[in-house]
Order: C-alpha cells, then structure tokens, then sequence
C-alpha cells in the first residue's frame, strides 16, 4: 500500500543518519568503488597454492601442509560466508540503513584479510587449519554485506533507472576479483604477504570513503522522471566498464605471453 512504502521510506531515512547529504551520482561512484572489493573472495586461487604448501597446526598433508580437500573448504567457507551468512544483514540494513551495514562489512573484511596475512606473515603463530576456515567464512561474509549496503541504496535512488544502477553495480563485483589479481602480478607477485596487507588497508580506506558518502539527499522527482537522460549516464558509464574489462583481458593476455615466452622476457 502506499502507507506502507511511504513507512518504510521513512524508517530508511531515519536510519540514513546526520550530516552532509551527497548527490546520487557521487554515491554511485563511491558505490561502484565499493563494489570493487565485493568479490574479492573469487581470487582464492591467487592465494590458495601458498596455503597448501604452507605448514599448519591440523595439516593433514606431508610435514603439516594442507591436503587439496582442506584447500577447498576454506575456499567452500568463503562462499558459505557470502551465501549464507548474509541473510539477516539483509534485516540488519532495513534496521539502521546503509552506513552501518558498510561499516560492519568493512570492519570483517579488515579483520578476515589481516588476520590472513598475520596467519602467512608471522608462521610463529601458528595459526590451526580451523582458524582458516573461519577466515575464508569472515571474507566471505564481510564483501556480501558491503554488497547488501550498496544495492539496495541504488535501487532506492534509481527508481527509474534500476536495471541499469544495479547492472552496472553487480558488473563491478564480478570485476573485483580481476582487477585485484591484475595488482597482485602487477605489484606485488610472488609477495603474497604484503599483498594481504594492502587489501585489508584497501578496504579500511574504501570503507571509511562509504561511510561518509553512503547519506544520498532525496533526488528530486524530475529527475527521476528524465529517464532518457539518466540512461545517457548509465551508457557513457557502461562505456567506462568495457573499456576497464578490455584493459583487464589485455593485461591477463599480454602476462599469458610472458610466462609462455621463452627468451625469459619477463
């Protein structure tokens, strides 16, 4: 009923907080930022080879290392994490809005990527296989909430426009995970460790930018309406998003060569 949409959008927001409000093309932006870090946990195999030959407290493999089944249920608890463990986020953000919802996924991103490279870093520690499982479970976790806080603020905002805010907004998820490992052998390979510590340190800074800009003002209803010139951004945005997936194939392809090269040009 219309009482109730007009009840649910004054619960939101309420729950959207104080402070500066920003216009809904700057939230997209730093929404499609965000989005960048939203599918980190599709990269496990970046990472997963340094696990298994790693040695760790219940490592069923030769001298502690992890047995390929072990392997894959850290990567098996990092999809749990995202599949399942998002569900009463989902309440949680008709509750309080999407600052917190951000803040709560970027604080567990923070945690299950530093604790990860406490975990490579610093073997002294010794971390047990079962407190892997329970990180890939926190990573998991952590990026479908900063999903659930983004999503449903540009379905909000774009009324009209919905298929293209959110298309745009879930093609970035699925462009994370490639645009983290293009840096990871861009930057950082073989360096596995520090490359841990820049996406916990990435997160924090990204978190903190949506937390002050996740507090959109309330389009007005002409532009909501004008829904050929709001589709003209969305084009010239899809636009941006081919060319970052051409650079991305490019880059995989051309570091395909080199490692096939023969003459050892890398």
């Amino acid at each position: 009923s219309g009482s109730g949409l007009r009840g649910c959008s004054a619960r939101y927001s309420a729950a959207m907080g104080v402070g500066p409000q920003y216009n809904r093309w700057t939230v997209l932006a730093v929404g499609l930022l965000v989005e960048t870090i939203g599918g980190l946990f599709y990269m496990f195999g970046v990472y997963s080879q340094t696990l298994k030959e790693r040695s760790w407290p219940g490592g069923d493999g030769d001298g502690g290392t992890l047995t390929q089944t072990q392997v894959a249920l850290i990567g098996s608890a990092s999809n749990i994490g995202a599949n399942v463990g998002v569900l009463p986020w989902g309440c949680f953000f008709d509750a309080f809005g999407p600052r917190p919802t951000i803040i709560a996924g970027g604080a567990l991103g923070v945690l299950g990527w530093g604790l990860l490279w406490a975990a490579l870093a610093k073997p002294t520690l010794a971390f047990p296989f079962w407190s892997l499982v329970v990180l890939g479970a926190i990573q998991g976790m952590s990026q479908a909430i900063t999903d659930c806080a983004t999503v449903p603020t540009m379905a909000r905002l774009f009324p009209r426009n919905r298929g293209g805010a959110l298309g745009l907004t879930k093609a970035f998820v699925g462009l994370s995970a490639s645009m983290a490992t293009t840096i990871y052998v861009g930057v950082f390979r073989p360096d596995i460790e520090s490359f841990m510590a820049f996406l916990a340190v990435l997160i924090a800074c990204i978190t903190v930018l949506a937390a002050i800009f996740y507090h959109p003002a309330e389009p007005p209803q002409s532009q909501i309406d004008d829904v050929s010139k709001n589709k003209a951004h969305f084009d010239k945005a899809y636009v941006i998003a081919f060319i970052l997936v051409a650079e991305l194939l490019a880059t995989a392809l051309f570091d395909a060569v080199l490692e096939d090269d023969p003459h050892g040009l890398r």
